[in-house]
């Protein structure tokens, strides 16, 4: 399109492998919070080592953290770490000497303990070293680039690893130009949002963008869904009908899967990138569209079945999504990024006490689903199901083999009941006895707070927020003023989704 600047392909990625940094980048050794008691403190980083031989000290009080939402730089401040230090030394380009203080408190180092100095590369584990003291906060050393600053805005992508600052950086950059952008990356990684954020940012901001998952498009339709097809073209054409890149004129087309696209599909694509001319299927009318292409794969496009002209078209721009196993300090800000969404969708379920046992657990999987992968558990944490069978449905292997250091006494696994047993009667009896406190009514009948909260969801006799009415709520507030556990049973609610409710209200 004659709109486009003269740029060359350029691939966009933080190089944080064994070959080092990407040419002209001012890199640093940073910690980031990933777990904390205080959950506000999660995300924030501390650039502490900075050159060949350098020596640095973690302690409770000596490194000073600051991160987006509290530029105030503060230290750890947790009791349960010491006021000795640990000592950290580069011994290598990327390999580090970190010996545990002279305290009680204990230090593990990827999962395993360390009553020594211990030798450990940045490499071991895909990018980070994570560190956790006294098993109450974690910590991720890993590189950062200190060039290129953003604006500070997140721009929905969540994470402070040198890769995910790498992502902002280049959408902040390529997001006001029309150039076509490859969004390449394993699945679940989250390339939509990456082209969420490009139209976002972008000239055609002000009209919705339009995605399609080339997978799901059969390939003797896929023309016709994309391009728009004439009346009668073939059978079963009854009616002319405007194709996608039509109705996104003047706006964004993100194109999923795009190694999906049929072949014969592949050189009318090809012209619409390069000429900005759409055509429908059985017309001979030529049309012009604006529309930015954004496009997004899994896939290598470098071998036979996908045209090579076209995969020079829409590489102008590439932008790599690395796999979270290779930024797992973006591991902490993603669980608390979830949690705050998904008790959007599940309102009555309380927000889970994670320990830092359970996170270290977290970031020594492997991730295959990714990001994706991590929602998922995210989610089922919060309505209960508990983290040890949750990451069993996920097969979740430590990566390497490592395991997490954890107390001998661990509690033993309770056993529950079975949910077929369980009728509308036990259930809305059990929301009475414990004042619709779904945690109390699930253990009071033996039941995870998962399969209690689907129980309940089921039940007849239960009401969900979207069946009330501000009126109705404060007519109860006024007739029964005995407080929530008066008004929840009133209501057949549950009471954490009730006091929510009435908050947002600013009852």
């Amino acid at each position: 399109m004659s709109d486009w600047p003269d740029l060359d392909t350029e691939t966009v990625s933080f190089a944080s492998g064994a070959s080092g940094s990407k040419k002209g980048q001012a890199v640093v050794i940073s910690v980031g919070i990933v777990w904390h008691p205080d959950r506000s403190r999660i995300g924030a980083v501390a650039p502490f080592l900075y050159g060949m031989g350098d020596e640095a000290a973690i302690s409770r009080s000596e490194l000073l953290f600051s991160s987006l939402h509290s530029p105030e730089p503060m230290p750890l401040m947790d009791r349960h770490v010491s006021r000795a230090p640990i000592n950290i030394k580069r011994v290598g380009q990327r390999t580090f000497e970190i010996t545990p203080p002279a305290s009680n408190m204990w230090v593990t180092v990827n999962g395993k303990m360390a009553s020594g100095p211990t030798q450990v590369s940045l490499d071991d584990l895909g990018g980070d070293i994570i560190l956790s003291l006294s098993d109450h906060v974690i910590l991720a050393m890993f590189e950062q680039s200190l060039d290129d600053e953003t604006s500070g805005d997140t721009q929905g992508i969540i994470g402070v690893s040198g890769e995910t600052q790498a992502i902002r950086r280049a959408v902040e950059r390529i997001a006001p130009s029309s150039v076509p952008v490859l969004i390449r990356g394993e699945t679940g990684t989250g390339k939509e949002l990456v082209a969420e954020a490009l139209h976002a940012l972008g000239p055609n901001r002000g009209r919705q963008m339009l995605s399609i998952n080339m997978s799901t498009l059969a390939p003797e339709l896929a023309a016709a869904e994309l391009f728009g097809v004439e009346r009668g073209a073939f059978t079963g054409a009854h009616q002319s009908k405007a194709g996608l890149f039509e109705h996104a004129n003047g706006s964004s087309i993100f194109l999923d899967e795009i190694g999906n696209v049929p072949e014969n599909v592949q050189p009318m694509l090809l012209r619409t990138l390069e000429l900005g001319e759409v055509r429908r299927v059985g017309s001979s009318k030529v049309s012009r569209t604006t529309a930015r292409v954004i496009a997004a794969t899994d896939q290598p496009l470098e071998g036979a079945g996908f045209s090579q002209p076209l995969l020079q078209r829409l590489e102008r721009f590439v932008i790599t999504v690395p796999a979270l196993r290779q930024r797992r300090v973006d591991i902490g800000p993603l669980i608390c990024h979830f949690l705050r969404e998904a008790q959007h969708i599940y309102p009555e379920a309380e927000a889970p006490d994670i320990p830092a046992e359970w996170v270290m657990k977290l970031l020594l999987h492997d991730w295959p689903g990714n990001v994706r992968e991590l929602k998922n558990v995210v989610e089922q944490l919060l309505v209960g199901q508990g983290l040890d069978g949750t990451l069993a449905k996920h097969a979740a292997m430590p990566s390497g083999g490592a395991s997490v250091a954890t107390p001998a006494n661990a509690p033993p696994r309770p056993h529950y009941r079975d949910s077929a047993d369980v009728s509308d009667d036990e259930i809305l009896e059990a929301l009475d006895k414990t004042h619709w406190q779904i945690k109390e009514a699930a253990a009071l009948l033996g039941l995870s707070r998962g399969t209690f909260y689907n129980l309940m969801h089921a039940c007849p006799g239960v009401r969900q927020i979207d069946d009330l009415n501000e009126a109705e709520v404060e007519a109860v507030m006024v007739k029964f003023p005995g407080g929530l556990d008066v008004w929840a049973k009133e209501l057949r609610i549950g009471r954490s989704a009730l006091k929510r409710y009435i908050k947002e209200l600013g009852l």
